[in-house]
């Protein structure tokens, strides 16, 4: 079970469950995976943003990558719990970058999603 600091009450409100993947960015070692559930910050019993999914042995710090998220979700974010507002973070690529991202994530989203500095 892995905590992130959004939720179901926060960018993830209008997004419902089947609607969206998960992957880490990666910068892991290991290739297992494991059944895993991913929770919001709100700390309840309702604040389930992914239930069953596949992901590595994560750690503090990690990075995941959630898909199909559109223009409106960030607007949802709050401050709660501890946790302060995510800050914003805009990538730019090419658009032979961009292309080549499209089509790893369509090939294998399962594999992890690996992004180049």
């Amino acid at each position: 079970m892995y905590y992130i600091d959004d939720g179901r009450y926060g960018s993830f409100s209008d997004i419902p469950d089947t609607d969206f993947r998960v992957a880490p960015i990666e910068k892991l070692t290991s290739k297992l995976t494991y059944p895993s559930c991913i929770c919001g910050h709100f700390l309840a019993g309702l604040d389930i943003v992914k239930e069953d999914c596949q992901l590595p042995k994560l750690s503090i710090g990690d990075w995941l990558y959630f898909d199909c998220f559109g223009a409106y979700t960030s607007t949802m974010l709050c401050n709660f719990n501890g946790f302060g507002n995510v800050k914003c973070t805009y990538y730019y690529a090419t658009s032979k970058v961009w292309t080549s991202i499209q089509l790893n994530a369509s090939q294998d989203f399962n594999a992890s999603i690996t992004f180049l500095e």
